[in-house]
């Protein structure tokens, strides 16, 4: 069952398996969450979640977020709407509610199961 883990914050459910076997994490490198409003940049090809570009120009940080990127002159020019990444991103919320209420569905089967005729004996 989930929740009895240690870490309960599991990093890889922002993680979207792709038919060429590379993963793309589907959460903003500034905010942390999933991506609102995703814009990438035309220069490097990064995707940043339009309020985490605000944070970082507000904080006067002109570097690409993402670790060895060379980009250091960022900007609202250099971005545009990054229309697949706010699809797969709906995809994936979409799939986990589905999944969500499956499991949900199955756990109220077990408990409706789980009075009489569970191995004990009933004496009236």
């Amino acid at each position: 069952k989930r929740g009895s883990g240690a870490n309960e914050d599991d990093d890889d459910d922002d993680l979207e398996i792709l038919p060429d076997s590379s993963t793309v994490s589907l959460k903003c490198p500034v905010t942390g969450v999933f991506f609102e409003n995703p814009l990438k940049n035309k220069v490097c090809g990064h995707t940043y979640s339009s309020a985490g570009l605000d944070q970082l120009i507000r904080m006067r940080k002109r570097n690409c977020p993402i670790p060895g990127c060379a980009n250091n002159q960022l900007s609202r020019e250099q971005v545009e709407e990054d229309v697949e990444m706010e699809i797969k991103v709906k995809r994936y919320v979409r799939r986990m509610e589905q999944e969500r209420m499956t499991q949900k569905e199955e756990d109220e089967e077990e408990d409706v199961g789980g009075g009489i005729g569970n191995g004990m004996t009933v004496i009236e």
